[in-house]
């Protein structure tokens, strides 16, 4: 366990300025909602809060697996999908935006 928890710190501490610098891809998601995304060979996720979501990282096809986010309550976050060494990476920008109310029905 303490070495779970020492490599999140040194991911986190050392990784902050690279994540600075590395483009986000921009993914949007409805409280309730849920919404994948193809992210290759990329294993595993870390997400800076998941009390706004729920992430996690499934299998797709042969060719890729993916990442899978349902909103819980709005916020922005970044999520990482592929923490395993010589593997894919993608950091996402991750927004929970509020549930849109229904249409009145004519």
């Amino acid at each position: 366990m303490l070495r779970i928890s020492l490599a999140l710190v040194v991911l986190t501490a050392g990784g902050g300025a690279a994540a600075a610098d590395e483009e986000r891809v921009p993914l949007v998601v409805e409280v309730g909602q849920t919404v994948s995304r193809e992210v290759g060979f990329a294993m595993g996720h870390l997400c800076d809060d998941e009390t706004i979501l729920h992430a996690e990282r499934r299998n797709g096809t042969l060719e890729n697996n993916l990442f899978v986010v349902k909103g819980l309550k709005p916020g922005t976050t970044l999520c990482r999908a592929g923490t395993v060494q010589d593997r894919p990476t993608i950091l996402f920008e991750v927004r929970v935006v509020p549930k849109r109310p229904p249409r009145p029905s004519r």
